[in-house]
């Protein structure tokens, strides 16, 4: 039987991905007999479900890194959950009646099953008492680590082809990370500053007008980059802005700051838990206080730049392994009594 096996399928999928990607090899050399799940099947699926269980195995635990958390029985003894965000059921207008009935099964499911559950941000705890009052079983806050650890080189063809001057996006087009409010801002803004947005746009732009956008002068939509591409991104940038309404915690800020990146954020959800006083923050709502950093970043550049690479340093990637061992070692023995 195994000691531990890991839903392991979201590996290449934004945040959640790079969470499993420094976690996994912190586990895999921690001697337990464990077990990474991965599959073919595409995610959020009726097939997706019904294979899901027959491929797990007797174990003392299952662990699963996100709420798509298998709906059938499974050979595991006790479930272990990580519960990023409550986005889908805090903006549940944001999406369709299908989508709705999916996002509340799968969250309800998670955290019934979970015989315990971890929270990335003491906001996303606070999300889960929101939506689940009634809940009594044990929470485990546990911080992330800073961003990507991403080693490969940065490529000089990739370098030669940036702007010279640029603010920097990164994120996922969903509507919720507040694309509009930033091109709005950015197009009041005199200079020679481009905007640079990466981040994944296919089946992610929905209520994004991207026609509209994708036409703006120097607004430049990049896609996915390699890691290497983005810490250079970020080494080069003049600030990363954060706009979003809505965020479990926010890993690029701290990615940015840990490259000597300032960062200018919103003040919303987890986002000033992550950033602390070390990001320049405004209302995600209002396009006049963002021009209004954008305009006076030469201002602060300098000085949020050494505070950004001091808030970074309180999170670890290690300290957060460390802590995942401690709970999934509590739970396989509360498997053996």
């Amino acid at each position: 039987m195994f000691d531990l096996v890991i839903d392991a399928r979201m590996q290449s999928h934004g945040g959640i991905g790079t969470y499993l990607q420094n976690l996994l090899p912190y586990l895999e050399k921690s001697g337990l007999k464990l077990l990474k799940i991965e599959s073919k099947e595409s995610i959020y699926s009726l097939r997706e479900q019904l294979m899901l269980p027959l491929k797990i195995p007797r174990t003392a635990l299952f662990w699963s890194a996100h709420f798509n958390v298998p709906l059938l029985p499974i050979l595991a003894k006790r479930r272990l959950v990580t519960l990023h965000d409550f986005y889908h059921l805090a903006h549940l207008k944001e999406l369709s009646l299908l989508q709705r009935a999916y996002a509340r099964l799968f969250m309800r499911a998670a955290v019934q099953k979970a015989s315990r559950l971890i929270t990335i941000s003491s906001f996303t705890q606070k999300e889960l008492y929101r939506f689940f009052p009634s809940f009594r079983g044990k929470v485990d806050l546990i911080l992330l680590g800073p961003g990507s650890v991403a080693t490969e080189q940065e490529g000089p063809e990739f370098i030669e082809k940036l702007p010279e001057k640029f603010f920097l996006f990164v994120g996922n087009l969903k509507p919720h990370k507040n694309v509009e409010t930033l091109v709005r801002a950015f197009g009041q803004v005199e200079g020679q500053e481009h905007l640079l947005i990466v981040g994944k746009k296919e089946g992610m732009i929905r209520g994004i007008d991207w026609e509209r956008l994708s036409l703006l002068p120097k607004v430049h939509f990049m896609g996915q980059v390699k890691g290497g591409e983005l810490r250079a991104l970020y080494r080069r940038a003049t600030a990363l802005i954060f706009p979003s309404f809505y965020e479990g915690w926010g890993l690029p800020p701290i990615e940015a700051m840990a490259q000597g990146c300032p960062v200018i954020a919103s003040r919303a959800a987890s986002i000033p838990e992550a950033c602390g006083e070390a990001a320049q923050y405004f209302d995600p709502h209002s396009v006049d206080e963002l021009v209004s950093l954008l305009r006076s970043v030469s201002d602060w550049r300098a000085e949020f730049i050494l505070k950004g690479k001091k808030q970074a340093e309180k999170f670890s990637w290690q300290k957060c392994a460390e802590r995942h061992l401690e709970v999934i070692r509590e739970e396989i023995e509360a498997a053996s009594l």
